[in-house]
């Protein structure tokens, strides 16, 4: 961590001191989980009472630190305003990313011990993630298989061709990650993530290297067929996959969540 950045996170920390309705500042992203660099901004979620919270939703107004607040910092300031029940609530309801955040992240300030304690059961319940990890794999290979089979069937629509190969991409990303218990941490960060996986593919970053300069079909073939001897023995009825495929192209008009979150 810089000087800057350390001056900035004692800088928001007297801010918090000062200001009645903040609880607590959880320091998440890079520089909470080791691996920032000079140009890291400070990731912050801010805990705030549930009076404040309520004043910030009734206008969308859900941020704090830089662009948002009057006071200049040596270092951009990310920061997110959520009530303390958002630690409760994260575990059932929290997606992928929002997760993985938390689980690198740390207490910086507080003036509420529940919130430490909070954060504590957060992390020692995160096996739990993990324990339908079987059916969210199925998932994404049923996604995968979709949008690599869908792609023959587009022959000049070409947005829609680099969708499909980056949707294929995309869904076999996240069946490494889930296949090696690691949580999504957002588009951003997928391959610095997948390359700390230790059961990956043969060749799984120079195929998809080529197969995103090429755009070509014979790529994204050979592309599936590693992942499709990745995966081995799974096999579960066409009917089922299907299923997992309606589901996240349709959850959107029955009101409901998926069977996960993307």
């Amino acid at each position: 961590m810089t000087k800057k950045q350390t001056e900035t996170i004692q800088q928001i920390r007297r801010l918090a001191e000062s200001d009645q309705s903040i609880l607590g500042l959880i320091l998440c992203g890079s520089l909470a989980k080791k691996t920032g660099n000079a140009r890291s901004d400070i990731d912050v979620i801010v805990i705030v009472s549930d009076e404040f919270y309520k004043q910030r939703k009734e206008n969308k107004d859900y941020f704090w630190g830089t662009d948002f607040d009057s006071e200049k910092f040596p270092v951009e300031v990310d920061g997110k305003i959520v009530p303390k029940g958002f630690l409760i609530k994260v575990r059932s309801q929290g997606t992928e990313n929002i997760k993985h955040s938390l689980l690198f992240s740390e207490v910086i300030f507080s003036k509420d011990s529940e919130i430490e304690n909070l954060l504590k059961e957060f992390k020692n319940e995160l096996e739990n993630e993990f324990s339908e990890n079987s059916v969210k794999i199925k998932k994404f290979y049923s996604m995968m298989k979709s949008s690599r089979f869908s792609y023959e069937n587009e022959s000049n629509n070409l947005f829609l061709k680099h969708k499909l190969i980056h949707d294929t991409i995309y869904y076999a990303c996240r069946l490494v990650l889930t296949k090696n218990n690691m949580l999504f941490p957002c588009e951003k960060n997928m391959f610095k993530e997948i390359e700390t996986c230790g059961d990956v593919p043969q060749d799984f970053p120079l195929l998809i290297n080529t197969l995103l300069k090429t755009y070509a079909e014979e790529d994204l073939v050979k592309f599936y067929d590693v992942m499709e001897k990745y995966i081995g023995d799974l096999y579960f009825e066409n009917r089922i996959r299907k299923g997992f495929v309606l589901e996240n192209e349709m959850f959107w008009f029955h009101d409901t969540i998926p069977y996960y979150f993307l």
